[in-house]
């Protein structure tokens, strides 16, 4: 159920998916407004979950990602989701969504959705969510942009974690690279991997990725608690 109310400031409209309300906050330019601010800045999405108060969200002009409460994975996962809504929509694609995050200094480094970024520097016909994210790390650096996860190790923090809405793929019938072996290969940062789903039955065989992460060493969690949400967003529904 699609709902709306005027602020003071603004306008906010939600959209009911169980019990978890996605709001976004379309803030009025004040007429004092410095014409060198981008109108992006003032365009805050604020996702109110199960705990209104755990889910902080702020703008800044530095960082155009969201503040989110320390290890509320429930927020993060919301915020992979609002990744993936952004996917082109082209069946039997995947619409998935990643964030990479560091723990430490609770700050979102990077995010992904399927299809965003074409080749070169992302795979023909289809660049995953998690390998959008390593692409946008290496970019950010001033690294080789195509297979980004031979080169960004040292430059991510150690203990670095990823939410993905969906399961990472570990079977490609492109042949191309693997969401499992693109994390495995920087398995000595990426030490938490928090998922949505599990990874729909599809003509690709059986995904035994997770457990491939685990066996070296990285923490996996399949949250479910977004299950219908993600779903909904996989294919062509919104």
């Amino acid at each position: 159920m699609d709902q709306g109310r005027q602020t003071g400031n603004g306008t906010e409209a939600y959209k009911m998916t169980g019990n978890t309300a996605c709001v976004s906050h379309y803030w009025n330019r004040p007429a004092s407004s410095s014409p060198s601010i981008p109108s992006s800045i003032l365009h805050t999405h604020i996702l109110v979950g199960l705990s209104p108060n755990k889910m902080i969200m702020a703008q800044t002009i530095d960082d155009p990602h969201p503040v989110l409460e320390r290890n509320h994975h429930h927020s993060f996962m919301e915020y992979a989701l609002e990744q993936a809504k952004r996917s082109p929509t082209s069946p039997p694609k995947f619409c998935v969504g990643a964030v990479l995050v560091d723990p430490q200094r609770n700050r979102i480094l990077s995010t992904g959705y399927s299809m965003e970024l074409p080749s070169p520097a992302g795979d023909e016909g289809n660049t995953h969510a998690e390998q959008c994210c390593f692409i946008k790390v290496a970019q950010a650096h001033n690294l080789p942009l195509a297979h980004a996860e031979d080169y960004i190790q040292d430059v991510l923090p150690a203990d670095a974690v990823l939410y993905t809405t969906v399961e990472p793929c570990n079977e490609r019938l492109s042949g191309n690279t693997t969401c499992i072996e693109r994390i495995l290969k920087l398995k000595n940062v990426i030490r938490t991997v928090y998922v949505g789903i599990r990874e729909p039955s599809t003509s690709v065989r059986g995904n035994d990725g997770l457990t491939r992460l685990q066996e070296e060493g990285i923490r996996v969690r399949v949250t479910g608690d977004m299950k219908d949400c993600i779903l909904r967003t996989l294919t062509t529904e919104r």
